[in-house]
């Protein structure tokens, strides 16, 4: 982690500038609020984000094809706005209750 920070800046920065793009780009993502480094060694980054009020991340699980569909199609227009999600994951992917 630390070397990579070093080479592209600390996470924490880079993924408020992805969510910021994605954001300007008409993307679904969750707001940005701030972002920082800790003071202990070793330094880590975190970012803050709004809170998405009923939505729950994807689950680790076989999902309802519909569901599958509409993830594949958000994460085709992630991937052609060129947006790089180098921490893509479920637990970093959030869905409401329609869907």
């Amino acid at each position: 982690d630390r070397a990579r920070d070093v080479l592209q800046g600390a996470r924490a920065r880079v993924e408020f500038a992805n969510l910021q793009r994605a954001r300007a780009l008409g993307l679904p993502a969750v707001e940005p609020l701030a972002f920082g480094s800790t003071d202990a060694a070793p330094t880590r980054s975190f970012l803050v984000t709004r809170t998405v009020e009923n939505a729950v991340a994807v689950p680790r699980r076989t999902l309802p094809p519909p569901l599958a569909a509409r993830l594949g199609a958000l994460l085709r227009r992630v991937h052609d706005a060129g947006l790089d999600a180098a921490d893509l994951h479920p637990r970093n992917l959030l869905v409401d209750a329609a869907g």
